[in-house]
């Protein structure tokens, strides 16, 4: 993520324009931000139908596959 940021950053194209920094965050703070502070999102991520259950979907099945193995 990190190379993408500095991409978008001393990009002087333009292309970029409507960037945002990317960052990993937690499941916790992802279902926070999800039902109190959609915007910080994506349009398209938080348009997503159910898209409280997909993180905890994928995030159950991350935790899973880790204790598996």
């Amino acid at each position: 993520m990190d190379s993408m940021n500095t991409a978008w950053a001393t990009d002087i194209s333009h292309r970029f324009v409507k960037r945002r920094e990317l960052l990993w965050v937690s499941v916790d703070n992802l279902v926070d931000i999800i039902d109190n502070k959609s915007e910080k999102l994506w349009k398209r991520v938080y348009e997503l139908e159910n898209l409280k259950s997909i993180i905890l979907s994928i995030s159950a099945n991350v935790l899973s596959k880790a204790t598996n193995n």
